[in-house]
């Protein structure tokens, strides 16, 4: 499983280290709230896809990364 996610854990490394040389410790510690977003909403949109796939493709729905 690890592999199918290093690509994932490369980029958010990847971002952190970016924003800490660029802006410090401070704007890294602004910044989080902005990355939280970007993880909650794509777990919303997978839910909301989930649904609409339960509601009107009810099991034939649409592969979602992978599962």
């Amino acid at each position: 499983a690890s592999r199918m996610f290093f690509f994932s854990f490369f980029l958010g490394w990847l971002a952190r280290v970016i924003v800490v040389r660029l802006g410090g410790i401070g704007f890294y510690q602004k910044a989080r709230p902005f990355y939280l977003g970007v993880i909650l909403g794509g777990f919303a949109g997978m839910g909301v896809s989930f649904v609409i796939d339960m509601i009107w493709f009810p099991g034939d729905g649409h592969r979602l990364y992978g599962i």
